[in-house]
């Protein structure tokens, strides 16, 4: 079952390199933390959100940027997601993506 995506995203303007995890509406029924990490360059840039709430229409939640020196360097961002997920047991899912 596909919940949501972890998407690793350019900006020419900013010169840099920031993620979005995209959770499909309806899939949670209740709160999540996402936490997000975008490294390249040695360097890293991150995010944890408590308490995302994504309702009937979902919601996303993004890092920060991470400005690059070479616009030509591999960037990787990973994500979890953590949540009870509508059970009686607390789950942690995961992605892991580079570019």
């Amino acid at each position: 079952m596909k919940i949501g995506e972890l998407q690793l995203r350019w900006s020419w303007s900013c010169h840099g390199n920031w993620s979005r995890v995209l959770m499909y509406g309806g899939m949670y029924s209740s709160p999540v933390t996402v936490e997000q990490i975008v490294e390249s360059e040695g360097r890293r840039a991150g995010s944890l959100d408590h308490e995302v709430r994504t309702g009937s229409g979902g919601t996303s939640a993004w890092s920060p940027y991470l400005r690059l020196v070479n616009s030509q360097s591999t960037a990787c961002v990973q994500a979890w997601l953590s949540s009870d997920f509508g059970t009686l047991n607390f789950h942690t899912n995961g992605a892991r993506v580079c570019a």
